[in-house]
């Protein structure tokens, strides 16, 4: 069966190869394992290998096709509407993974042609826009109502929350919840060795950690940052060690101007491999995004055993205790959020966040996925749709 995949993922072109970020190869890899086919429409960039970010892999022999839409702008705008419509002509089901420009014009072309549409709710455009910076707030509620109208008029969606992109963009056809997380809870001993690292870091100073891009000022870093001087002021000395790609130097600015810089560590981009040696060293994880679905790195961070904090944005209330999210972009609960874990008992925390983790093992997921898949293939190819 062929597929129409629209997404938001950035693509490199190397040598007649693609190439993408592994996390976004996984989930290509999804549906080329469940569809066969795969024509794929997203933002693909001319490049060598020299140039290649990290943590990119090969995705060629996953995709048959591709539209290219670089220009986000251009392909609202119609500027990509022939091609688009004749690759979606010749496929049985499009996949529009939003928040997407290319993916909210694949649906509406799906829908002028009959062809069944997924939504993979990954996460909300109305934060996204509303927190990225002053001129893109203009843009947060036409981005919010076309999205609606994308997975409302939905044949079937898969969400990566449980509820909060379920109330913000209802679908009224069959729908399932899986996250996009890697998680694999087999490994033996993880709870133990967290239990004895809560117990050896008593007398040593906290450390924070946060996996996350550092350039990218919705991702909520600089407020873990200002609430580190408050906690500096009440005697309370913390580490903080932040992993992701991009310029470090606002942050840097920030960390300076607080008086805290010596508390700051920036790790630049980590193999998973790392990030997972990261957190297991680490006393506390914290999320303090302003705009998300449901984060992956915390999901991680609870496999590992990992007590965790986070904002009140989007899915984060659904992983982690109520005690333990703080308002966004409020350094001062912030701070008052990290005291408490600080002083609390880790251990308790360390275990719920365990097995709490459980449920989101791939093994889990992937099951459930598959499921969804086989009912949707079911029905394509029966020649029925859902809406």
């Amino acid at each position: 069966m062929k597929i129409f995949i629209a997404t938001e993922a950035k693509i490199y072109l190397i040598d007649d190869r693609l190439y993408s970020t592994n996390s976004f190869r996984i989930v290509l890899k999804r549906y080329h394992d469940a569809f066969q086919e795969v024509i794929l429409c997203s933002r693909i960039y001319h490049a060598d290998i020299s140039s290649l970010p990290g943590r990119y892999e090969e995705i060629t022999s996953l995709v048959s096709e591709t539209v290219n839409v670089r220009t986000l702008k251009e392909a609202a705008l119609g500027k990509h509407d022939a091609e688009m419509r004749q690759q979606i002509g010749k496929c049985s089901l499009v996949v529009a993974r939003v928040p997407s420009v290319a993916a909210n014009h694949a649906a509406a072309i799906a829908r002028k042609l009959h062809v069944p549409y997924l939504v993979e709710v990954v996460g909300c455009t109305w934060d996204s826009y509303w927190n990225y910076s002053t001129a893109s707030k203009l843009l947060a509620a036409p981005s919010y109502l076309m999205m609606r109208r994308t997975v409302g008029k939905a044949d079937y969606a898969v969400y990566v929350t449980e509820h909060f992109l379920q109330k913000r963009y209802p679908c009224h056809c069959p729908t399932i919840s899986a996250s996009n997380a890697i998680i694999d809870c087999s490994e033996p001993g993880v709870l133990e060795k967290r239990l004895r690292h809560i117990v050896e870091a008593k007398e040593k100073t906290c450390v924070l950690f946060t996996a996350a891009a550092i350039d990218v000022p919705y991702k909520g870093q600089e407020y873990v940052i200002r609430a580190m001087k408050l906690l500096l002021e009440k005697g309370l000395r913390v580490e903080y060690r932040l992993a992701g790609n991009g310029s470090p130097d606002r942050l840097q600015h920030i960390a300076d101007e607080c008086g805290v810089s010596n508390q700051v560590v920036f790790l630049g981009g980590l193999t998973r491999q790392r990030v997972m040696e990261e957190l297991d060293s680490a006393d506390i994880y914290i999320q303090p995004s302003l705009q998300e679905g449901l984060p992956r790195s915390v999901i991680e961070a609870m496999s590992r055993a990992c007590p965790s904090l986070g904002a009140k944005t989007a899915g984060i209330p659904e992983l982690i205790p109520q005690e333990c999210i703080f308002r966004r972009a409020d350094p001062a609960d912030t701070a008052a959020v990290i005291e408490k874990m600080v002083r609390a008992d880790r251990a308790v925390y360390a275990q719920q966040n365990y097995k709490k983790a459980h449920e989101y093992d791939q093994a889990v997921l992937q099951e459930r996925r598959n499921s969804f898949y086989d009912r949707i293939k079911q029905a394509v190819s029966g020649g029925s749709r859902q809406g």
